[in-house]
C-alpha cells in the first residue's frame, strides 16, 4: 500500500514553506499486470521484470513486482529523470519492501544514480551466500554487515544527503549510524542529484550462469522524509585538503593526473599514478613506495591525507628469464614478473581465467615474448583477455582463443610496439545486444594526447563473427576535439572470415579512425590480408582518418566495400575484389566507395562485383557536406580523388557517379579522375552518372572501355577519354609471364597478353604509380590497367587461404636449386628480422659456403654476406642497421638450395 505517514509529513513540510517532491510512491496497484517496461519510467535492459497478481510477490495488499534473471544478466531501472535533466537534489528517501526468493552464483544489486555526473550514491549487494554487502565509497565494503534469509521480506530506506555526499541505511526500520561515501563519484563532480534506481545482477562465468527470482512492494522515493525512521540530519562538511608529496626515483619519473590545484588535493580526490623509465633494456620498475603500495603501473589511489609517493627502480637481469606456464595463476603471476628479455611459455592446454592488465615493458632491444610452447596448443577461454597499459616491445604468439564474450580480447591504452601474431581469435555470441571489439588499439578515453604508436597485427585467423562491434579498431584518446589517433600500426598477413550476419552499422572488419578522429593522421597500413565472407557492415574496411595505406589484400564474396569514409589523402592500391556470384537480400558485394579528399585508387583489380549504388566497384556518390565542414561524421564530398591503372571486369556496376541517397546529398563530386583503366563488361553499362552535374565533376582520361554483349560505356566519352577496344586480355593462374608456371597463384586472373593495346599506352605523368597489382616495378611507359607486362620481380598477387593465417606460407618464399625442385626432401631453413639483425636458420648436407643478398622491392641489391658453415644445422646473424626501416627481399643461396623470403625491418 502507499504510505499514508507521508501525507502527515507533507502536509507539515508545506505548513513551513517548504515544497517537498515525491517522485514514485506506489504499492503497484494501479500499475497494469505484465511486462513493467515502459510503465511509470520504468525499463528492463537485461532479464526480465514483470507486475503481478500473486502473494509471493505482493506485500500489500494483491499486486507487486517479479524481477526474474533465468539465463544471463539482469537490469531494471526506474529512471525518474534523464541525464540531461535536473533531477532531484537536497535530500532523497528510499523506501521499499524486498524479498530474495532465489539467487545464485553472482549478487543482486540496488543502486542510486546521479546520471549527469555519472554518480553512484547508495549501493548495496544481496550474495547467494545470505550476506548483505554495503559500500562505503569506491573502497569496496563497509563495516555494516547484515545478513537475510530467502523468501522473507525485508523493508530497505536509504537517506541520501547530496549536499555532503553522504547516505544512510536502514534495515526494517533499524537506522545504522554510520555517514557512508558515495559508491562512485566520477571526473571531479562536486554537486550532485537523484536520476535513477537500478536493480541488477551481473552475468556469471560459464558454466556458472548467474540467476535470481525476487519480489519488489511498496516503493517510495522523493524528498519526504520517511516519518517512522529518523535518520537525524547530516551537516555538509567543509572538504579537506592535503598535499601529495612525490618522491622522484633515479631513472624514473613520476607523474600525476590529475595535476593538483594550487598545490594540493580535496580530500577523496582520485589521483593516478604513472612511472616512466629512462632506459628500459636497463631498469624496470619494481613497486610503489611510502603511502602508496603495489605493483602496477598506472596505480590510482584515493587522497586520505598528506601523503608521499615514491618508487623502486631496479636493474634488469642480465639474461632474460623463461616462465613456463601451465595454468591461469602462473600465467598471470608471470605477467606480473616479467622484464625485458623474458619469454613466457604457455604449455598445451586450457587457460580460463579474468581478463589480465599489462603493466610491464620489454624494450628494442630486448622484446618481451608471451608464446605458446607448440603453435594453438595453448587454448585461452573464459574470458580471460588483456589490457595493455601503457607497454611496449611485447610479441603474444600462437595461442588459440575461443571466449565467451569479452567486450575486447586485446585493448591497448596508450601501448606501442606490440605485435600479436599466429594466433587463432573466435569468440562465443551468447545474447542478442552483445557487441565487441576484438582488437582495440588505442588509448585511455579521455588522454589529450593518444601514446599507441607501431603495432603489429599480423598472421593471425580472425574466423567467425556474429555479435555487433568491429574485429580491429585502431581508435585513440578522446580528451581534446578533435582526439588523437594511433599512428604508423600494421595489419598484415591475416586471414578475416565469416563476419556475418549483415548489420547497418558497426560491425566493420576493420576500422581505422572514428568521426572525431577524422582529422588526424594515422599512417596505418593494411597489406596482405584476405578477407573471405566479411558480410558485416556495409563498410567491410572502414577508413576515418588521414594518410592510410590499404594494399595488396584479396576480397572474396564480401558484401561491401573498402569505405573511404572520411578524411583524406587514403591510398588504396594493389588489392584484388572477387564477387564470386554472391547476393544476400539485395546486398551484394563491392568494391571502392570514396568521400573525402586527395585519395589515390591504383592498381586494384575487380571481378565479378555483384553490387551497385553504395556497392559499386568504383562508387563516387554525391556528398552532404562540404570538405571545409567541420561536421565530422558527414559525408565529405569526394574530390581530388584519382582512380587510375584499375583493371575491371564483368562487374554488375562498374562506376557510379553522383548517387544522392534519395535526395539527401546534394552536393556534387569535384575534380575526380578516372584515368589509364581497363573496363571489360558483357551485361550492364560501364559508367552510370546519377546527373549531369555529378557527372562534370568527374573527368575521363586515356581508359580503355570494352562493353560487348548487353554492355555499352554508359555515357558519351571521347576516344581521347575511353578507347572502345579490345584489350587482348587473358585469364591465367600463372604468377610470371611466359611459358614456365610452375610458381601458380591461387585464383585465375585476367592480364595483359603480349599483344595487348594497353602495353605502354598511358598517359600522364602519376609519378607516385611505381608499380602494378602484383608488386612489379613498372618500367618506361606504363602500361594501362592493373598489370604491368614484364619480366620484373613479382613480390605481391592474389591471396590465398595458404598464404595468411598462423601457417601462412609467404608467396614469396621459394627454395629451388638448379637441378630439381626439392622441397619435397623439406630443407630446413628459416628467415626472420628481428629488430635490426637478420636471423637465418639453416640445415647443411657439407661445409660449403653460403650466400645472402638483400634487395629492395624494386629488385635493387641493397647488402650481401658470404659465410662459412659446417654440415648439420647453423645459425648466422646479418646486421641491418645500415637498412632504414621497411620491406625487403632476401635471397639466401646455398650449394643445394636457394631461399628467397620478404621481410620487414
Amino acid at each position: 500500500m502507499k504510505h499514508p505517514y507521508l501525507l502527515i509529513s507533507f502536509l507539515f513540510l508545506v505548513s513551513l514553506g517548504i515544497k517537498a517532491q515525491t517522485i514514485i510512491n506506489t504499492s503497484f496497484e494501479d500499475y497494469t499486470t505484465g511486462n513493467i517496461h515502459t510503465q511509470n519510467k520504468w525499463k528492463v535492459t537485461k532479464g526480465s521484470g514483470f507486475v503481478v497478481e500473486n502473494a509471493t510477490y505482493a506485500y500489500t495488499p494483491t499486486k507487486g513486482v517479479k524481477f526474474e534473471n533465468t539465463s544471463s544478466s539482469l537490469q531494471i531501472d526506474h529512471e525518474a529523470y534523464s541525464k540531461t535533466e535536473t533531477g532531484l537534489g537536497g535530500d532523497v528517501f528510499v523506501d521499499f519492501r524486498i524479498k530474495i526468493n532465489a539467487i545464485s552464483t553472482t549478487a543482486f544489486s540496488i543502486t542510486g544514480n546521479d546520471l549527469t555526473s555519472n554518480t553512484r550514491n547508495f549501493m548495496i549487494e544481496f550474495s547467494p551466500d545470505g550476506k548483505i554487502k554495503v559500500y562505503n565509497g569506491s573502497g569496496g565494503s563497509s563495516t555494516i554487515k547484515p545478513t537475510y534469509a530467502l523468501n522473507t521480506w525485508n523493508r530497505i530506506s536509504f537517506k541520501i544527503s547530496n549536499a555532503s555526499s553522504k547516505w544512510q541505511l536502514a534495515l526494517n526500520g533499524a537506522v545504522y549510524q554510520d555517514l557512508l561515501s558515495f559508491r562512485e563519484i566520477k571526473g571531479g563532480a562536486t554537486t550532485f542529484d537523484y536520476h535513477s534506481i537500478t536493480f541488477a545482477q551481473a552475468a556469471g562465468t560459464s558454466p556458472a550462469v548467474s540467476s535470481c527470482d525476487v519480489a519488489l512492494d511498496d516503493l517510495y522515493i522523493g524528498s519526504e522524509p520517511i516519518s517512522d525512521i529518523n535518520f537525524g540530519s547530516v551537516t555538509p562538511e567543509e572538504p579537506n585538503e592535503f598535499t601529495l608529496t612525490v618522491n622522484q626515483p633515479q631513472n624514473g619519473t613520476i607523474s600525476l593526473s590529475p595535476q593538483p590545484a594550487n598545490g594540493k588535493y580535496m580530500e577523496g580526490a582520485k589521483v593516478t599514478a604513472s612511472i616512466d623509465i629512462q632506459d628500459l633494456c636497463k631498469y624496470r620498475f619494481a613497486n610503489w613506495t611510502n603511502d602508496v603500495s603495489g605493483t602496477s603501473s598506472p596505480v590510482t589511489f584515493s587522497i586520505t591525507k598528506n601523503m608521499t609517493i615514491g618508487a623502486n627502480i631496479v636493474e634488469n637481469p642480465v639474461t632474460g628469464t623463461v616462465y613456463q606456464v601451465k595454468n591461469y595463476n602462473e600465467l598471470k603471476a608471470a605477467i606480473d614478473a616479467m622484464s625485458p628479455g623474458d619469454m613466457i611459455e604457455l604449455a598445451d592446454g586450457d587457460y580460463s581465467g579474468n581478463g589480465l592488465t599489462v603493466t610491464r615493458s620489454g624494450c628494442e632491444q630486448r622484446p618481451i615474448l608471451i608464446k605458446a610452447k607448440n603453435q594453438g596448443q595453448a587454448n585461452i577461454k573464459g574470458k580471460l583477455s588483456f589490457t595493455l597499459k601503457k607497454v611496449s616491445y611485447i610479441t603474444f604468439e600462437g595461442l588459440n582463443f575461443n571466449l565467451d564474450p569479452v567486450a575486447s580480447i586485446f585493448k591497448f591504452e596508450g601501448s606501442n610496439n606490440i605485435r600479436i601474431t599466429k594466433n587463432e581469435f573466435r569468440m562465443q555470441k551468447l545474447t542478442d545486444d552483445q557487441t565487441s571489439k576484438w582488437i582495440l588499439i588505442s588509448d585511455v578515453w579521455d588522454n589529450t594526447v593518444c601514446t599507441s604508436h607501431h603495432n603489429r597485427i599480423d598472421h593471425n585467423l580472425f574466423d567467425g563473427k556474429s555479435d555487433g562491434g568491429a574485429w580491429v579498431v585502431i581508435d585513440g584518446a578522446h580528451g581534446t576535439s578533435p582526439g588523437d589517433i594511433s599512428k604508423y600500426d600494421l595489419i598484415d598477413h591475416n586471414h578475416f572470415r565469416n563476419n556475418m550476419p549483415r548489420v547497418d552499422n558497426e560491425k566493420e572488419t576493420i576500422r581505422i579512425g572514428v568521426s572525431d578522429l577524422t582529422p588526424c593522421k594515422a599512417y596505418c597500413t593494411v597489406e596482405y590480408n584476405l578477407f573471405e565472407n566479411c558480410d558485416g557492415d556495409p563498410e567491410i574496411v572502414s577508413v576515418k582518418s588521414w594518410d592510410n595505406t590499404i594494399r595488396y589484400n584479396t576480397f572474396h564474396g564480401c558484401l561491401g566495400t573498402v569505405s573511404l569514409r572520411q578524411g583524406g589523402n587514403n591510398t588504396v592500391e594493389g588489392n584484388y575484389f572477387f564477387g564470386d556470384g554472391k547476393m544476400v537480400d539485395g546486398n551484394g558485394c563491392g568494391g571502392i566507395r570514396v568521400y573525402g579528399e586527395g585519395h589515390k585508387i591504383i592498381n586494384n583489380y575487380f571481378e565479378g562485383l555483384t553490387g551497385e549504388k553504395w556497392d559499386a566497384a568504383c562508387t563516387i556518390t554525391n556528398g552532404d557536406a562540404a570538405i571545409t565542414s567541420t561536421s565530422w561524421s558527414a559525408h565529405f564530398v569526394p574530390t581530388n580523388v584519382t582512380f587510375a591503372f584499375n583493371t575491371y571486369v564483368n562487374n554488375k556496376s562498374n562506376i557510379e557517379i553522383g548517387f544522392t541517397n534519395n535526395g539527401n546529398y546534394g552536393k556534387y563530386p569535384s575534380n575526380c579522375l578516372i584515368a589509364n583503366n581497363i573496363f571489360i563488361d558483357d551485361s550492364a553499362p560501364i559508367v552510370k552518372s546519377y546527373s549531369t552535374n555529378a557527372l562534370a565533376g568527374v573527368s575521363f582520361s586515356n581508359n580503355i572501355m570494352y562493353p560487348t554483349g548487353n554492355s555499352s560505356i554508359g555515357v558519351s566519352l571521347t576516344d581521347a577519354q575511353a578507347r572502345q577496344i579490345d584489350p587482348l586480355l587473358v585469364k591465367t593462374d600463372c604468377r610470371t609471364t611466359g611459358n614456365d608456371c610452375t610458381n601458380k597463384l591461387p585464383y585465375e586472373v585476367f592480364k595483359l597478353s603480349p599483344e595487348s593495346p594497353a602495353i605502354d599506352a598511358s598517359t600522364g605523368d602519376f609519378s607516385y604509380v611505381v608499380s602494378d597489382f602484383e608488386g612489379q616495378s613498372r618500367s618506361g611507359l606504363k602500361d594501362i590497367g592493373a598489370d604491368e607486362y614484364n619480366n620484373n620481380p613479382i613480390i605481391a598477387g592474389v591471396i590465398g587461404a595458404e598464404h595468411v593465417g598462423p601457417n601462412a606460407i609467404d608467396f614469396a618464399l621459394k627454395i629451388t636449386t638448379n637441378n630439381c625442385n626439392i622441397q619435397a626432401n623439406n630443407p630446413i631453413v628459416d628467415i626472420t628480422a628481428i629488430n635490426q639483425i637478420l636471423r637465418i636458420f639453416f640445415e647443411m648436407e657439407n661445409n660449403s659456403p653460403v650466400q645472402t643478398n638483400i634487395y629492395d622491392l624494386t629488385g635493387k641489391l641493397l647488402k650481401n654476406a658470404i659465410q662459412n658453415t659446417q654440415k648439420g644445422m647453423n645459425m648466422i646473424d646479418i646486421s641491418l642497421i645500415d637498412l632504414q626501416k621497411g620491406i625487403y627481399i632476401v635471397e639466401f643461396i646455398t650449394s643445394d638450395y636457394k631461399a628467397t623470403k620478404k621481410v620487414k625491418i
